[in-house]
Parts: C-alpha cells; sequence; structure tokens
C-alpha cells in the first residue's frame, strides 16, 4: 500500500477534481481548484491548493476575493502534510480551523479481506452490482434478515432521486428542513461518470445508501468510499459495514488495489471502516476566515 503522503495526493487530487467538475463554478490557484456551489456550505473551499505547489500572497488575495465576491467565507482544505509557511499566512489572514477528517486507507485484494467463501449470518445477502457474496463474512455481528444490496443505475432517475434524498437527508440535523440544494448536488454527484452508487433493502424497503468513485492516479488504480448514511430505525444492525464490504468486493471487480475511506473523527463510519481493516492514513483539515 502507498505510504500516507502519497495517498494524501492521490486522494486530494481525486477530490479536488471531482468536487470541480460538479460545482457551479470552478477556477484553477497554485495546482488546486476554487469551488463554489449555491447554498451547499461543504463544496465550497479551496481544494489541493498548495499540494504541490507553492501559496503565494497574490494566490491567497485571489482566494479570499473568489468567495468573498460570493457572499462565502473563504475556505480551504489542507492536509498534514502542508506547508508551515502557509499555515502561519493563514493564520496571519485570521483563518481558524473549522473541522477534521480522517481519511483511511487499506489495500484491495483478496488475500488481503481474507480470501472468498465467506457467508453472511443472519440471512443478508449482499447482491448485485459485481460481487459481494464472498465478503459477507466480514461484517462482525449478524445482518439484518431480509437485507439486500444492489446498484442504483445511472438512468434510473426514480432510483437516483430517492438515493440522492435519503443520503443527504441522513447527514442533516434532525431540527432543520431537507435542503434541496444538497440533495441536488448529491444527485449529481451519484450520476457522476466516475461513481457507483448501492442502494441497501430490507424486504424490499431502501433502508441506506453509498457511492464509491473509482479512479487511477499516479499509476494507481483506487477507489474512495462516499455519501453513506443508514436510516434512524435501522442503524447498529450491520447495514453499514455490509455498504462497504459490497465496495470492497466492487473495487476488486474494478482492479483497484487501493479503498479509501473519509470521515469525521468518533463517528460511526470511522469504527465500522476500522472494523473493516482500513486504518489512519493522514487528517484533513478545513480553515476558514468568517466574512467581516
Amino acid at each position: 500500500m502507498p505510504v500516507p503522503l502519497e495517498i494524501a495526493r492521490i486522494n486530494e487530487v481525486r477530490s479536488a477534481v471531482a468536487v470541480g467538475e460538479m460545482a457551479d463554478e470552478h477556477a484553477a490557484l497554485a495546482d488546486g481548484w476554487l469551488n463554489y456551489t449555491d447554498g451547499v456550505k461543504w463544496a465550497n473551499c479551496a481544494t489541493a491548493v498548495g499540494l504541490t505547489a507553492d501559496v503565494s500572497d497574490e494566490d491567497l488575495d485571489a482566494l479570499e476575493a473568489f468567495y468573498i465576491q460570493r457572499n462565502e467565507p473563504p475556505a480551504i482544505e489542507l492536509t498534514i502534510f502542508a506547508d508551515e509557511n502557509l499555515l502561519k499566512k493563514l493564520g496571519t489572514r485570521g483563518f481558524r480551523v473549522d473541522h477534521f477528517e480522517n481519511v483511511m486507507a487499506r489495500p484491495l485484494n483478496m488475500e488481503a479481506l481474507g480470501g472468498s467463501g465467506a457467508r453472511a449470518r443472519g440471512g443478508g445477502a449482499i447482491a448485485g452490482g459485481g460481487g459481494g457474496d464472498d465478503l459477507c463474512g466480514l461484517v462482525s455481528g449478524r445482518l439484518s434478515a431480509g437485507l439486500s444490496i444492489k446498484e442504483t443505475r445511472k438512468d434510473d432517475l426514480q432510483r437516483v432521486i430517492q438515493q440522492a434524498t435519503l443520503v443527504s437527508n441522513g447527514f442533516r440535523p434532525d431540527d432543520q428542513e431537507p435542503d434541496e440544494k444538497n440533495i441536488k448536488l448529491m444527485q449529481k454527484a451519484i450520476e457522476h461518470e466516475r461513481s457507483t452508487s448501492f442502494m441497501a433493502y430490507i424486504d424490499s424497503q431502501p433502508v441506506g445508501g453509498c457511492s464509491m468513485e473509482i479512479f487511477t492516479i499516479n499509476n494507481t488504480r483506487a477507489c474512495s468510499f462516499w455519501g453513506t448514511s443508514v436510516e434512524k430505525p435501522f442503524q447498529k444492525r450491520g447495514i453499514q459495514q455490509a455498504l462497504i464490504a459490497k465496495r470492497l468486493a466492487f473495487g476488486i471487480s474494478q482492479g483497484c488495489t487501493l479503498a479509501i475511506i473519509e470521515s469525521k473523527p468518533g463517528i460511526p463510519t470511522e469504527r465500522n471502516a476500522a472494523r473493516m481493516g482500513f486504518t489512519l492514513s493522514y487528517v484533513r483539515m478545513r480553515l476558514a476566515k468568517p466574512l467581516s
């Protein structure tokens, strides 16, 4: 498996390109991108800036102007490998840490996954969309009876919108109304040409969804897992682990040798990823500057 610095270079470029392709507006800056999508905070930040190039004061002026002109707080994502001088410059300008994300990775091959032939316990089936039955045994505990996982076809608009809504609602606080702008961007992500998505069903009822991106950067064929949510009444039943297992199997079928997953520290996604063999590779941080 690549070393953490190389994984960071692979994944940050992947993320920057994907977000830029889906953004309402984007512009190149210091080998990275400035991204903006109206009303979607998580997508409005500079990505991969300074990853492989120096960032000048003029670059930072341009970054701030790009977001201020759109009435959006200037923001940038950096990794723990960021240049110390860049961090000092951002601090002097009033940027402060907004949040952290842990980026976890694992090698992807059948030997690393324990071979084939493992079966699910509890009557679940990881079926449809390219393999997966042989990885059910990786799920700790019992799978829910009647569970199946099926690929969401991009030409099935009803299913795509259903998954986009389910996943987007899973990320919003209970006291907030559904956000149509976030749902629309999630739909665009599911329909993206490098994305493959799955939904979990119990007795044909949709109870969860997830997506992955398959890509090749620096001669590494890899997959990144994202957009996972399970409906609250169906949590703690092994469904999220089953969704991870499904994507591991699909990644193998597509020739991937590396799997990556991102998570806020300390949440169930991180714990489930660790149970499925992922280990911490690096930390990403988002820094933002309040609008004056």
